[in-house]
């Protein structure tokens, strides 16, 4: 039977981190999930992204509680190992989920965050743009 996919992590970087896992409402991120090195060897796992509002409805000893809602818009590409998007525009507790599928098996990692008012102060959000350069040799 070949394993299930093992997740190590979620890397998170944002235009402006105020405090550890604060970051500013409608800011521009980019993530990628830590796997295990058996992905290299076996492809095809396949990944959905998502952000979620942290949950209200804290109960206990196992009573059911109401879904999380999913913050719709705020992830590009949503089924890549490397992802870009922004923050929720409103301010408060969120987290942002992997789930990554391979051999029929499922992991999941989430990350929780806080999303912090954006003051005019603070600027406009924008989208982090990256750009591809080749390291090409000429013999001039």
């Amino acid at each position: 039977s070949k394993p299930a996919p093992s997740v190590h992590g979620i890397q998170l970087d944002c235009q402006q981190r105020l405090h550890p896992q604060h970051f500013l409402a409608g800011d521009a991120f980019t993530a990628v999930v830590k796997t295990d090195s058996l992905e290299k060897k076996n492809p095809g796992h396949r990944y959905h992204w998502r952000i979620l509002a942290e949950s209200t409805d804290k109960k206990s000893g196992g009573d059911a509680e109401l879904a999380a809602a999913e913050i719709r818009g705020t992830v590009r590409n949503p089924t890549r190992k490397s992802i870009q998007g922004r923050m929720p525009k409103k301010p408060g507790a969120y987290r942002l989920f992997v789930q990554v599928t391979a051999n029929g098996k499922v992991a999941y990692q989430n990350l929780p965050f806080m999303v912090i008012e954006r003051k005019p102060e603070d600027g406009q959000a924008r989208w982090m743009e990256f750009k591809k350069q080749g390291m090409e040799y000429r013999d001039e």
